[in-house]
């Protein structure tokens, strides 16, 4: 007997198998890096299968590098190996440039582990509007196990508790940020906020209690810029790996 569903409906009867009218779930199964939030329109999705040409890699301080490594990841074969600075900045970094999509909702998401000697991961996104240019930072301190959002002038802002992450090679914990880049105030004019961060299994609203967490701004910037950038923090004398994989960069978030 035929089995799979009738031409005129996403129900039939089926003895041996199930039917999936998930779009997403489909994408899933035949490899996609998107699987742990599936929310927003993905600009980009990578699990590094295609190698870090398309990033920018960076650090600060002494002995600080970025590597393709092969094993550690979360999927495929492939994640990034950011060994931070011991000294100085105490990071590496990968960047991503891309055009500047509609001022709405936009996300970043990533995967990665923890060493003994990482201070932090942020989740930093960029982008010029007018005259203006906006940059939303949230950091996982794992020293003290906090959660924070940055405001300038050099102060972070702890939003949440959590407990410290397990530490280890291999990459098993996911956060990603949501920025609501096309919020205005009371009269119409550009009030870009902190929408929602997600850590693992925990969600959390940054727009309340109100008023929601304004992003900071400056003068100046490059027209249309927007980018996205993963950072690993070291604790000063150490030179800790951190890997990352599953970089995920949506718009049109709910």
């Amino acid at each position: 007997m035929p089995h799979g569903t009738p031409d005129w409906g996403l129900v039939g009867p089926k003895y041996t198998t199930y039917g999936l009218d998930d779009l997403g779930e489909h994408a899933v199964r035949l490899g996609s890096p998107v699987l742990w939030d599936r929310r927003g329109d993905v600009l980009v999705e990578t699990d590094f299968r295609e190698g870090l040409g398309s990033f920018y890699a960076n650090g600060g301080g002494l002995l600080w590098a970025v590597a393709l490594h092969a094993g550690n990841a979360r999927t495929g074969a492939y994640c990034v190996k950011l060994t931070a600075g011991s000294d100085g900045a105490l990071n590496a970094y990968l960047q991503k440039r891309l055009p500047r999509p509609v001022l709405a909702k936009v996300g970043l998401e990533f995967s990665f582990s923890c060493a003994a000697w990482t201070s932090a991961w942020e989740w930093q996104i960029l982008w010029q509007a007018g005259s203006v240019l906006y940059t939303a930072y949230v950091r996982y301190d794992h020293v003290n196990g906090l959660l924070q959002t940055y405001e300038e002038p050099a102060t972070w802002t702890t939003f949440a508790t959590v407990d410290v992450l397990y530490t280890d090679d291999h990459v098993q914990h996911t956060g990603k940020l949501v920025v609501d880049m096309g919020a205005v105030d009371a009269v119409g004019n550009p009030l870009p906020v902190y929408d929602r961060f997600h850590f693992n299994e925990q969600g959390y609203n940054l727009r309340l209690p109100p008023p929601a967490r304004e992003v900071d701004r400056f003068p100046g910037g490059v027209p249309d810029e927007f980018l996205v950038t993963v950072v690993h923090s070291a604790v000063a004398l150490h030179n800790p790996d951190g890997y990352v994989d599953n970089v995920i960069v949506t718009q049109n978030e709910p």
